[in-house]
């Protein structure tokens, strides 16, 4: 009886055991869960939704950021039902970095878990009930010796009550930084891909900023005005003019920071573009240009009154002891610092727009401290300009007449600037008065007066010397330079092309807004806008299917003006958009409609710079694609390329018919599979590798060690095996197999055929023996010359693992 009990508990514990041992352990995968905080929302209210994602040990997941021809990112896909819509970036904590050598690229990247979260709206017009939001989640895992494919779908549910909305549940407070970006700052884009560089790199920036600021239109009218207006405290001393100098740069610095972030946070982040905008500010500039021109030639002279001359005097070099008249000159020099700020703004919106979009967000520290280096750095050359007049007037009785001739030219060049802000007073007002033509032609008239004055052909009144003097080369090349520009500007008196970028950014726009005649085939006007038509131009790209690219501009956006003139002009540009309906959105127009689309491009960007460039998708009304400002046709082409692909992408696919579909289906043999050449794209037939070793071998683009058995295992090894051939198939999509052919270019294998295969392996009917196990790459298999599988690896190669593999072949290259 003991025996037989023995026996039983013996046949009883081999099952037990027998079952608890799996016939093939299951890839590793990561976990995905959602919830909505809180889970139950009013009408108005907004919510967090969070996607947890518990990564298994021993490896790591690729952030959402997307970098060009590096590893797949990790996305999430939502389909949010009526009523409840999503608002802003996703946020995670910052994803830890490392230079990838198989992507030779920095890569982003998490282990553990994470936690990645984004805004969640439920409408005024949001109706109470259950909610179901379905997330579909794609992405990868990888180790050092695979990297598995990840995909699934989880959903969250969410409950809409009746009641009064909440304040505590007007926003909602997002934990760490935007994700799902590209390289480029594409999608989350401005300044919070600049603070994820840290505080010095962020500072760097801004600074840089700031000095690429002094060269825009708007800023350099400021340069006569300063060395014009300083000139006056000459008859004190240098100690003054260094102190009014110091005042002058630190009210720039003051008004652009304290001004620009205390107003934008009160009044939104365009409020600044709003009023550098209005027609009565330009027309104060005008003013302010024409006076300043006219005293610069020799008409009157600007001039401290003969009261405050005398006590100034008096007060040679005890400018620390505050008088009336230094506190008067303070107070104006005080107020041409504010000037400088309202006429910068207008041109400095790229980098401004960005960190002033944070401040109407209600976040202080990253604004203040970038607008503080930005302004700092526009700041320090004005004040050596400031302190320059009572420097220069010391040589000038040892240069002859140069300094008046550089007066009498910045005179001259201030009337030319002042047409650009009549032409934005004209803009605003919509008067149709200051149009292309006409401010053309007196640019030629003031061009071509310069010249001659330059040529001494006549004489002004700062002229005091009456004996006469030779031209010098100096001058006479600048009167073939101004003279030349009199001719190129007359030149575009009787047409409305573009006259080059550099141009085109101070003139009125080459078609007048309403007006109805077509531009040239040369010109950004002749493309077939729809303008200040948002939904109009949605509605045609849905019938037409084709993505919207919105064109957020300005009528007095300088920069706007260069890029439609140089760069929408390009061949490679204008191929694009022929693929797209191009929409222009003015948003500093005094019209109901500017200030509706001011607004969306806020609320859905982020930002209120321009130009602001969005590739939009008509049917969910998301973006493919943002872009600021370039000079380089071949990044904007680059920027349409991407958007209109990733339309492509997202367009619905045709399921094949069943019958069509088994009739094309595979048989379960290797040497009827078939494949299009990754290269080539021509289809590649495994029948023609009858008859010879083939070692198989399964990638992506986006696999790490994919990669490095490619490049540095198999071509060391396979070089000594002639019977061998390999034969690669890159699992990738329409953007990943650019990648894989841009990577399998730089390696050297010798008897390999590279092929293409679709992103998802079980779409191409593969054999039984050749299927993946789960979604793990890189896979390897040998095949003999009969098609049999004799070896196979589901994980990366090693020289030693391949080694082993040629002693099925056995003859070896001597």
């Amino acid at each position: 009886m003991p025996s037989c009990l023995n026996r039983v508990c013996l046949i009883t514990i081999f099952f037990i055991v027998l079952l608890a041992l799996p016939a093939e352990a299951a890839d590793p995968a990561a976990e995905f869960s959602v919830t909505v905080t809180p889970r139950v929302l009013r009408p108005g209210e907004t919510g967090r939704l969070n996607i947890k994602t518990v990564i298994p040990a021993g490896f790591y997941m690729y952030s959402m950021n997307r970098i060009e021809s590096g590893p797949k990112p990790l996305g999430f896909r939502l389909e949010t039902p009526k009523g409840i819509e999503l608002e802003g970036n996703w946020h995670a904590p910052r994803p830890k970095t490392k230079h990838d050598e198989n992507f030779n690229k920095q890569v982003e990247y998490y282990t553990g878990s994470v936690v990645h979260s984004i805004r969640l709206k439920a409408l005024e017009s949001t109706a109470a009930g259950e909610y179901t939001i379905p997330v579909h989640i794609t992405g990868q895992i990888c180790d050092k010796n695979r990297c598995l494919f990840q995909s699934g779908d989880i959903s969250a549910g969410l409950k809409i009550e009746k009641g009064e909305t909440r304040k505590e549940f007007l926003s909602a407070g997002l934990k760490g930084v935007p994700v799902g970006v590209d390289a480029a700052g594409d999608a989350a884009g401005g300044t919070e891909d600049l603070k994820s560089r840290g505080v010095l790199a962020f500072l760097l920036i801004a600074f840089l900023a700031g000095l690429g600021a002094l060269a825009t239109p708007c800023v350099f009218p400021m340069i006569p005005i300063t060395m014009s207006y300083f000139a006056r405290f000459r008859s004190v001393s240098m100690r003054r003019s260094v102190l009014m100098a110091a005042i002058y740069a630190g009210s720039i610095v003051v008004s652009l920071t304290l001004v620009g972030v205390v107003i934008s946070a009160v009044f939104g982040a365009a409020s600044m573009q709003i009023l550098s905008t209005h027609w009565a500010f330009n027309l104060f500039i005008v003013l302010l240009l024409v006076v300043f021109a006219l005293n610069l030639l020799g008409l009157f002279e600007i001039q401290v009154p003969a009261f405050l001359t005398d006590r100034t005097r008096k007060l040679e070099g005890l400018a620390d002891q505050a008088g009336a008249a230094v506190l008067r000159q303070i107070i104006g020099v005080f107020f041409m610092g504010v000037t400088f700020t309202l006429v910068s703004f207008t041109c400095i919106g790229g980098f401004v727009g960005a960190i002033l979009a944070l401040a109407a967000t209600g976040e202080w520290f990253w604004p203040t401290l970038g607008m503080l280096s930005f302004s700092f750095a526009m700041a320090l050359p004005f004040f050596f300009l400031a302190v320059f007049p009572t420097a220069a007037e010391s040589l000038r009785g040892k240069s002859g007449d140069w300094m008046n001739a550089i007066k009498v030219c910045l005179g001259f060049i201030m009337m030319v600037i002042s047409l650009k802000f009549l032409s934005n007073m004209d803009l605003s007002l919509e008067l149709g008065l200051i149009k292309r033509p006409l401010v053309l032609s007196l640019w030629t008239v003031i061009l071509a007066s310069l010249a001659l004055y330059l040529l001494r052909m006549y004489r002004l009144p700062n002229d005091l010397d009456e004996t006469p003097k030779p031209v010098g080369v100096v001058r006479l090349l600048f009167a073939v330079a101004f003279g030349a520009l009199a001719v190129f500007a007359g030149s575009g008196v009787g047409h409305n092309r573009s006259m080059g970028g550099l141009m085109d950014g101070w003139l009125p726009p080459a078609v007048y807004p309403g007006d109805e005649t077509a531009g040239s085939g040369s010109s950004a006007d002749a493309i077939d806008w729809i303008k200040n038509d948002l939904p109009a131009g949605i509605e045609r790209a849905k019938s037409m299917h084709r993505p919207v690219l919105i064109d957020f501009t300005g009528y007095q956006c300088t920069n706007c003006k260069y890029m439609e003139g140089s760069i929408l002009t390009k061949p490679a540009v204008r191929r694009h958009l022929d693929s797209m309906i191009p929409v222009k959105a003015y948003t500093d127009g005094s019209k109901k409609v500017n200030r509706q689309q001011r607004k969306y491009q806020l609320d859905n960007f982020g930002t209120a710079a321009l130009p602001y460039w969005v590739v939009l998708d008509p049917f969910d009304s998301k973006p493919l694609a943002t872009f600021t400002m370039t000079k380089d046709p071949a990044e904007f082409a680059a920027f349409l390329e991407k958007g209109i692909n990733e339309f492509e992408k997202k367009k619905p696919q045709k399921t094949p018919e069943p019958e069509k579909a088994r009739a094309n289906a595979p048989e379960n043999k290797a040497h009827k599979l078939e494949f299009p050449h990754l290269l080539t794209s021509k289809p590649v037939s495994f029948d023609s590798f009858n008859g010879k070793w083939v070692l198989l071998n399964y990638w992506a683009s986006w696999c790490a060690p994919c990669r490095e058995e490619l490049k540095d295992v198999f071509p060391s090894v396979l070089k000594d095996y002639e019977k061998l051939h390999l034969v690669t198939i890159a699992f990738d999509d329409e953007d990943g197999k650019k990648a894989a052919g841009k990577f399998i270019k730089t390696v050297t294998i010798p008897r390999h055929t590279p092929l293409h295969g679709p992103e998802e392996p079980e779409e191409a009917h593969l054999p039984d023996e050749l299927k993946i196990k789960g979604t793990s790459f890189p896979v390897s298999f040998l095949l003999n010359p009969d098609g049999k599988v004799v070896k196979r690896l589901d994980r990366a190669m090693t020289k030693a693992v391949l080694k082993e593999w040629m002693k099925e072949i056995g003859e070896q290259k001597h």
